[in-house]
């Protein structure tokens, strides 16, 4: 925009909350996946205190709807979140309302979105603007990027296409219709013809006050490559641009003045000045531009410690929490330790966050110093960060709070226990902290059940198994209070607990426990556990059948009882489905393989039969009288198969992409993304395998990585996994949504199920 606030549009997210994003130097911002952060990043936060998470959000606080209206229920009518291009208009064509607005295409609602961007403390809101600016009812048109121009009007291009996005086949996109659109305010439009590289100097620096951005952005450039050139800038132009970033009476203009000077090396001298203007805009980019080299001036660093104890702007103090990762250390704790003393921007939606972005890096190199600063500073969320940081960081570090722990009693107590939990629960085989000992028996003896529980869970991180025989006892007593039994568990199955196996696998004929008890005996390389699971695998419901089958094929030891109990006719062949029997042929163990290539023959479909495979069912889908068949129980169908990594309405989890919407895009997108899940994986969601010392193999997305250990996302669960117990680890071509899905469903479920998916 004109103060050079940075803008970007992109999809709706769940994480992020909204479409746009003002874009912050040094800011670490929410992504789709919610994973894969900086270490110093808390993504899921404790459930008791949300404020745990530190990461930026979007400047858009509002769903998409109508167009970006945010109107309940007009979804199917525009379409998608999706955003594409984005331009804030600063030309001199449209009529004035329209000036800073921006301007964005809804790619699957065929629209320009309009929005304003509304001061708010150190940042903005963006909001609707109350109408939009266009909307094409070709469903072809899809446009990807708008630029205002030298005459003021809006020029925008649409790859003219009938597909949207995900198609895997890549010969089915239609290159052939690019279009190119000019709009344009009738009533003061005129054609013009520039060419701003034969201008003079001079004629340029007088461009920067244009009244349309294109005018003087291009000027700025052009100046700016001729300072790279032989021939510097002419004194002349110099003079102008310096009387303008001194003296314009336009803050915007200063603005763009000072921009200019710093482009073209002359910027150090105006400086001292900028720092001490009367707007605030000035002033923040005065504190950047002395930064942007990481040498400012000792004159500079002593004006920028001032301006962060003493400015009455936030607008200024988000710039200074920003250049803290751009200045020397001292100067770095410096401006730190002066901006986390500004009790009024506790609660800025910006500042405490970009901050913390500039603190951690530091602390991780002295941490005593952030436990110095916690003890002193006016934003309460600093201190939160720095004692879970600080956890994180295990060896001295986190006995330093582990000791903290003994201090604190009540709210404050919980809070900080809450905040070592939860940088404890990704990690495993932690060495136990000096002072635990000392600390856990007050803990565990606390009369807020809360604070108890938490101390046990830390215990199974701890290796500390002094509560264990207690927690034993109320996990196999069916007589005790359902939340009590449902915490032993916890505790038990985190610590994986050898001594507790029995009374795990009495769980499997507990209806309470029965289905994550499944998965838990899964994980212990024990004699008992495949004979436990297959002599009850037909009382099993279809569901926790489907959780056994999955044990049973993932580790090779009890693929081989499994395989034994089919070949003697215990356990029905039918059961296995394709998904099941690639499983097994994943373990890559030789006798495995061999029993299973004689019963199966070769596994996999060729990309001609997986073509084929889906031409048969959209031909079966597009000839059924879906009127016969019921949504609803589709719907059942999709809690069964896909909501424990999808969320479509109110069902499921946001592991993969959600699907909630994405019916307009037909029976093909689903059946090419379910039948061929391998075709196109993006980054965030390809499977990560590990095989462990004990002989598991175990599939699935990484949800947090630590020195210590590694947190997978299964379709059935999520575990933490030691790093030192893992003796192979690979990052897979292959989707954690396996192939042969729709296969584990009859024909009839087959339709059910698409039948709820393209509905939405």
């Amino acid at each position: 925009d004109e103060h050079g606030e940075l803008f970007m549009t992109h999809c709706r997210s769940y994480w992020g909350r909204g479409g746009t994003t003002h874009v912050m130097q040094g800011g670490q911002f929410w992504n789709q996946a919610n994973a894969n952060y900086a270490p110093f990043i808390v993504a899921d936060p404790p459930r008791d205190f949300t404020g745990f998470r530190n990461y930026l959000l979007a400047s858009a606080r509002y769903d998409h709807g109508a167009g970006g209206a945010g109107v309940r229920g007009s979804d199917a009518i525009y379409g998608g979140h999706s955003h594409v291009g984005t331009m804030i208009y600063l030309g001199d064509n449209w009529p004035d309302e329209f000036r800073g607005h921006l301007f964005t295409h809804n790619l699957h609602g065929h629209q320009i979105n309009q929005q304003v961007n509304l001061r708010e403390a150190s940042g903005y809101n963006t909001v609707h603007a109350g109408k939009d600016q266009f909307f094409c009812s070709d469903p072809k048109y899809v446009a990807v990027d708008l630029q205002y121009g030298p005459d003021g009007a809006v020029y925008f291009i649409d790859w003219h296409d009938q597909q949207h996005c995900h198609n895997p086949n890549t010969e089915r996109w239609d290159r052939t219709n690019g279009r190119l659109y000019r709009m344009q305010w009738q009533a003061t439009w005129k054609p013009v013809k520039v060419n701003l590289a034969a201008k003079s100097d001079d004629e340029l620096a007088d461009l920067l006050t244009h009244q349309n951005a294109w005018y003087a952005r291009t000027a700025k450039r052009l100046l700016g490559e001729r300072a790279l050139g032989k021939n510097p800038v002419a004194a002349t132009a110099k003079a102008k641009i310096e009387t303008l970033a001194r003296r314009a009476p336009d803050e915007k203009q200063r603005l763009m003045a000072l921009w200019t000077a710093h482009e073209i090396g002359m910027g150090d001298s105006l400086l001292p000045a900028a720092l001490k203007d009367t707007d605030e805009f000035v002033r923040g980019w005065a504190v950047q531009l002395a930064t942007e080299n990481r040498k400012p001036e000792e004159r500079l660093t002593d004006e920028l410690v001032r301006l962060a104890s003493k400015d009455a702007s936030p607008v200024v103090r988000r710039f200074l929490a920003s250049t803290v990762q751009r200045v020397p250390t001292d100067t770095a704790w410096k401006l730190i330790s002066a901006l986390a003393q500004r009790a009024e921007d506790k609660d800025d939606r910006n500042l405490p966050l970009l901050l913390w972005h500039g603190l951690a890096p530091l602390m991780a190199k002295t941490p005593d110093k952030a436990y110095y600063l916690a003890t002193r500073t006016a934003l309460p969320q600093l201190k939160d960060w720095i004692y879970w940081y600080g956890a994180t960081l295990e060896g001295d570090s986190l006995n330093h709070v582990v000791r903290s722990l003994g201090r604190l009693d009540g709210e404050d107590l919980r809070r900080r226990l809450a905040g070592v939990w939860l940088a404890m629960e990704p990690r495993a085989n932690i060495a136990q902290p000096a002072d635990w000992k000392e600390v856990a028996p007050t803990l565990y003896g606390n009369s807020d059940r809360r604070i108890q529980r938490d101390a046990e869970r830390l215990a199974a991180v701890f290796g500390d198994a002094s509560m264990f025989p207690r927690l034993r006892a109320t996990l196999a007593d069916r007589q005790a209070a359902a939340d009590d039994r449902k915490h032993a568990f916890a505790v038990l199955s985190r610590a994986q607990d050898a001594a507790t196996l029995p009374v795990f696998l009495d769980l499997l004929d507990d209806d309470a426990f029965r289905t994550p008890a499944i998965s838990l005996v899964g994980r212990f390389n024990a004699p008992e556990v495949a004979p436990a699971l297959l002599t009850r695998l037909t009382k099993f419901s279809a569901d926790d059948r489907g959780a056994a089958l999955a044990a049973l094929t993932g580790r090779a030891s009890f693929a081989l009882a499994l395989l034994d109990a089919l070949a003697s006719g215990t356990v029905k062949r039918d059961l296995l489905t394709a998904f099941h029997v690639r499983q097994l042929a994943g373990l890559k163990d030789a006798e495995v393989t061999r029993r299973v290539t004689a019963t199966w023959g070769r596994i996999g479909q060729s990309p001609a039969e997986k073509e084929t495979a889906m031409a048969k069912l959209q031909k079966t889908f597009d000839e059924a009288p879906l009127w016969a068949y019921s949504a609803n129980e589709g719907r059942k169908h999709f809690q069964k198969l896909c909501a424990s990594c999808h969320v479509l309405g109110q069902d499921g989890q946001r592991l993969g992409p959600e699907l909630t919407g994405a019916g307009k895009n037909g029976i093909r997108y689903f059946l090419e993304n379910v039948m061929d899940p391998n075709a196109v994986i993006g980054t965030d969601f390809q499977m990560t395998s590990v095989e462990t010392k004990a002989g598991d193999t175990i599939s699935g997305l990484i949800l947090n990585e630590t020195v210590s250990a590694l947190t997978l996302r299964t379709t059935a669960e999520q575990v933490v996994v030691a790093k030192a117990d893992i003796t192979k680890r690979e990052t897979s071509d292959r989707s954690l949504m396996p192939e042969g899905l729709l296969e584990a469903l009859p024909d009839r479920e087959q339709i059910e199920l698409l039948k709820y998916l393209t509905g939405n």
